[in-house]
C-alpha cells in the first residue's frame, strides 16, 4: 500500500500547475495580503494573520478537492485506465484508496507549510487545541467530500 501511495504522490507532483495552486499559491496570497494590509490587531490579542491563516489554508485545499482530484479521476475513467487495470486484476479499491491518501498527504503538507510561514514570519497565534482539532477534522472532511461523488462513478 505504501508503494501505491508513493506512486500516486509522484504522479500528482508531476503536474506543476496543481502543485503551484495547492502548495505555493496560498503562501503567495498570505504574503501579499499581509504586505498589503499589515498584521493589524483584531480583538482579544488576535491579529489579521490569525484569521487569514484559515482562509489561506482553504485557498490551498479548494484546487485539490474541486479541480485536481476530480479531473484526475475523470481522466482515468475517460481513458479507460481503470477498466484496463481491472482486466489485469489490479485491486481498484486499493488504487483508489492510495489516491485519496496521497491527496490527503498533499493537503496536510500545504497546511504545514502555511503554518510554518505564518508562525515564523507573522507570529501566527493558533487557537486552542480543541478548535484546531475541529479545523483538522473539517480539513479531513473537505479533503474527502468528493469520495462519495466519485465512488458512484465506479458503480
Amino acid at each position: 500500500m505504501a508503494r501505491e501511495i508513493l506512486l500516486s504522490l509522484k504522479a500528482q507532483l508531476r503536474v506543476p500547475i496543481a502543485v503551484f495552486f495547492s502548495i505555493f499559491f496560498p503562501i503567495i496570497m498570505m504574503i501579499m495580503m499581509m504586505t498589503s494590509y499589515g498584521n493589524f490587531s483584531l480583538r482579544n490579542g488576535y491579529h489579521f494573520i490569525d484569521k487569514y491563516f484559515f482562509i489561506s489554508t482553504t485557498i490551498g485545499i479548494l484546487p485539490l478537492t474541486l479541480i485536481s482530484f476530480p479531473i484526475d479521476i475523470n481522466n482515468l475513467l475517460e481513458t479507460k485506465h481503470y477498466l484496463r487495470l481491472k482486466y489485469l486484476n489490479v485491486d481498484l479499491k486499493k488504487l483508489f484508496l492510495s489516491n485519496i491518501i496521497s491527496y490527503l498527504i498533499i493537503v496536510f503538507i500545504s497546511v504545514g507549510i502555511n503554518l510554518i510561514v505564518g508562525k515564523s514570519i507573522y507570529n501566527l497565534r493558533l487557537p486552542s487545541i480543541e478548535y484546531l482539532c475541529y479545523f483538522f477534522i473539517q480539513l479531513f472532511y473537505c479533503g474527502n467530500c468528493q469520495i462519495f461523488c466519485v465512488n458512484r462513478s465506479f458503480s
